[in-house]
């Protein structure tokens, strides 16, 4: 397995490739998006409201929870992915208020490891990495 992030403009990019016994591959790539905005001053950059806060507790055995923001209502979608990149849970897929929510993760039907989770808004998407331990 290999992994590479590059930042480019405030948002980094995560990609990984992996390959398995069979030498079977795989690679997805992951938009880490910054929490920063644009600011109301020029030539300043300043926080927004909508972010998402690391899982708690990390590492975890066998649920977790995730905190975040929402600066306005909108659709949120809010995914589980294994290093390989594929999807093993969504944990929020629909219309939400603005405001702070919390997700809850329930993993004791997948086996420990890394995995990323990704908070997809209109026009944000950030990816945070958890380790569940077995």
């Amino acid at each position: 397995m290999q992994w590479f992030s590059k930042t480019i403009n405030e948002t980094t990019y995560l990609r990984v490739d992996a390959s398995d016994d069979a030498g079977q591959t795989a690679s997805n790539t992951w938009y880490v998006g910054s929490t920063l905005g644009p600011s109301t001053q020029s030539g300043q950059i300043s926080r927004t409201e909508s972010g998402m806060s690391q899982n708690h507790p990390n590492p975890f055995n066998p649920s977790t929870s995730i905190s975040y923001t929402l600066s306005s209502d909108g659709f949120v979608n809010i995914s589980v992915y294994n290093i390989l990149g594929q999807e093993v849970a969504v944990l929020v897929n629909g219309e939400q208020t603005a405001g702070t929510h919390l997700a809850s993760w329930e993993a004791s039907n997948v086996p420990g490891g890394i995995y990323f989770y990704t908070k997809k808004t209109g026009d944000m998407i950030i990816t945070r990495k958890m380790t569940l331990v077995k």
